[in-house]
């Protein structure tokens, strides 16, 4: 069951001396008697636990130095403990195992427990300490909810809900009471302790509209006491317009406007558009075949400059159906109150909403997750709005899944939000086959009755609209075109470089959020990687070259990035001062999406007026080492190997940060060494 579960865990270290596998040893000793800490995980591995189980990690921790390495204090803001049989004082040269104790949390997903060691180390007086894993409910829900989505004539009313209960002992399951007129529920035990089965119907009449409800189930867990269970559907019309209107900005006098409709037939019975008219001829629409009898596309064509005017147009469908022989249309301008079903949204189409609040919303993945325009504050929201899988929203899926591999870890929550479209409906089993298949693995979210794609004035599929942390529309790519992922990926760039602009301290690490997202910050505290180059001028840079100089600065940059030629100036203005101090800096030219040949790169550094040593890498190795992902990047390196501190983007102080740093190193290395800094 534990393997089924396991995560493969990344190791980051905060405060500490060095990595796992890492050999590192000071490349001299100090002159004077030091406890020197190399601890060679910060972070134990714990698997899959339990929701509210205890979880145990142990840590391997080295004195390197000459007097014995003393633990003074220990802190934990989850909760940790440490063995009372974990010793507190390290001989020299020698090493022992503390062994930190914790509760996994009662919520599902990934988690981390930090606490964080006071000791005698004068260069890292404080180590923190990690436990991570993932914790599961001991009851699996699957599916997690009960997502109907969208129900036409002759499709199933009801669906199953299994519980499985991953424990040695049996358990008790019982559903609280509910009154809903949506919905009825049904609970039976299926195999005694180990399994129940939820049936979840709907309850007549069968009419249109959105549906929602729902309900607690009880058990006898204290980790585990309630498990929520939300029921979700949308029963179509019988005839159907997607949109159900069309709204148009400001008049563009230099291009026309198309538009699309989508006549959807859910009854049983087939209904044929006849033909399409309007009350102003100055609108041209085409009425095509996707299933005769059941589903039409309508192409809505508007002149250069259209105006409405402040009454809406209205495009009226003649069909053959004795029951609704027309389906009107309104044409709706920006001098017409936007329609209520916008809830404070804007009358213009998408393109117009990018720099403005994005509308509220509200979603749920099939996983029970809540998605809000509000969810932006915690990590960029890209919500990819598709339907029914034609060539290019099945090419956008694959697309997006490219975009999610490389951004998710940057701190882009990638959603693809699953619209109806009128050729066909698809039920949650089916839409969630079909993604594997396409092995798209962002969260899947099922708009019912298209009530988001309203809001945000969709009109085409596929849609990508991403929504920054500042609760704005920062991107809008509708369609599928032949530069879609590097377009994307660049205003991407541009969004999150300059919001990215972290410093961090021994003492004060980087959260594991802030190191999904630029991987460079994990590398603060580590002993620095094995590399070797040479600078323009012939001159060796690497590990080597290290304990030859205090500090060194090394600089990643790339000629093409603006930021870089932004924080270059920050970077020179203090470079002499300190290069009179022993202090190294050097730029490594790296390559950001185009190569530039050397002397052109070259060229565009030193215009910024910065007279740092420069070595031209343009197959990025060195920074691949470093985990730089975006420029500039900076890191910090002491003599004795050990990266003190990484700056990513153009910080506006970075010019003061990095003299804190380098005041600091100085002093600690004139100390170690016996003489004035």
């Amino acid at each position: 069951m534990t393997s089924r579960w396991c995560l493969g865990l990344a190791f980051v270290l905060v405060g500490v001396v060095s990595n796992a596998g890492s050999a590192f040893q000071p490349t001299s000793r100090p002159n004077r008697p030091l406890a020197i800490i190399k601890v060679e995980q910060s972070v134990a591995e714990v698997g899959a636990a339990w929701c509210g189980s205890r979880i145990q990690g142990a840590f391997v921790v080295q004195n390197l130095g000459t007097i014995p390495l003393e633990i003074s204090g220990f802190s934990s803001p989850d909760g940790c403990q440490m063995d009372p049989k974990s010793p507190r004082r390290i001989p020299p040269t020698s090493q022992t195992e503390l062994v930190l104790f914790g509760v996994a949390p009662f919520n599902d997903g990934v988690f981390e427990k930090h606490a964080t060691l006071e000791i005698n180390d004068p260069i890292t007086p404080k180590v923190t300490l990690t436990l991570r894993g993932i914790a599961k409910p001991p009851i699996e829900v699957s599916p997690a909810m009960a997502g109907f989505g969208k129900i036409s004539a002759g499709q199933p009313r009801d669906m199953t809900i299994t519980l499985t209960n991953h424990l040695d002992e049996p358990v008790k399951i019982e559903m609280e009471k509910i009154d809903s007129d949506a919905f009825a529920f049904e609970l039976t035990e299926t195999r005694h302790g180990e399994e129940y089965q939820l049936k979840v119907s709907l309850k007549p009449p069968y009419d249109p509209g959105r549906r929602q409800a729902a309900i607690n189930l009880t058990t006898d867990l204290n980790f585990q006491p309630n498990i929520p269970i939300r029921a979700m559907a949308y029963l179509s019309p019988r005839i159907e317009i997607i949109p159900n209107k069309i709204e148009i900005g400001p008049p563009n006098p230099a291009a026309e406007t198309a538009r699309v409709l989508m006549f959807a037939n859910n009854g049983e019975t087939p209904v044929h558009v006849l033909e399409a008219r309007t009350d102003d001829p100055a609108i041209v629409v085409d009425v095509t075949d996707i299933k005769p009898g059941r589903s039409y596309k309508i192409t809505v064509l508007l002149p250069k400059g259209y105006d409405p005017g402040s009454k809406p147009r209205v495009i009226t469908l003649h069909t053959d159906d004795s029951q609704q022989p027309t389906v009107e249309v309104a044409v709706i301008g920006p001098a017409v109150p936007t329609s209520p079903l916008a809830e404070g949204g804007l009358p213009t189409p998408i393109d117009k909403l990018i720099g403005k609040p994005a509308p509220p919303f509200e979603l749920t993945t099939i996983e029970g997750k809540s998605v809000t325009a509000s969810s932006a504050q915690s990590s960029v929201l890209a919500l990819n709005f598709f339907t029914s899988h034609n060539f290019d929203n099945t090419e956008v899926l694959k697309k997006c899944e490219q975009l999610r591999q490389q951004y998710e870890p940057r701190g882009v929550r990638f959603i693809n939000v699953a619209e109806q479209g009128p050729a066909a409906s698809f039920t949650q089993e089916q839409m969630v086959n079909s993604l594997q298949g396409l092995k798209a693995r962002a969260e899947l979210a099922i708009d019912l009755g298209n009530v988001v794609a309203e809001k945000y004035h969709l009109v085409l599929y596929p849609t990508l609209v991403v929504i920054g942390k500042s609760g704005k529309i920062e991107i809008v790519q509708s369609g599928n075109p032949p530069d879609f992922v590097p377009s994307v990926k660049a205003r991407l760039e541009a969004l999150l470089e300059p919001t990215t602009l972290v410093t961090t301290t021994p003492t004060s690490g980087p959260t594991p959020e802030e190191i999904l997202r630029r991987p460079a910050l994990g590398m603060i505290g580590l002993a620095i990687p094995a590399f070797s180059a040479k600078t323009l001028q012939d001159k060796p840079v690497g590990d080597q070259e290290i304990q030859d100089a205090p500090a060194t600065v090394l600089n990643f940059v790339a000629a093409n990035c603006g930021f870089c030629r932004r924080q270059l100036p920050l970077v020179e203005s203090i470079r002499e001062e300190y290069e009179k101090k022993g202090v190294r800096f050097v730029n490594l030219i790296q390559t950001m999406r185009k190569p530039i040949e050397r002397d052109a790169a070259v060229k565009t550094i030193e215009a910024t007026g910065s007279k740092l040593e420069l070595v031209y890498e343009p197959d990025n190795k060195i920074g691949a080492l470093f985990k730089v992902r975006s420029f500039p990047t900076l890191a910090v390196v002491r003599r004795d190997g050990r990266i003190e501190t990484v700056i990513v983007g153009a910080k506006k102080n970075i010019d003061a940060l990095l003299r804190t740093q380098l005041d600091t190193i100085l002093a600690v290395d004139g100390k170690a060494s016996g003489s004035a800094p």
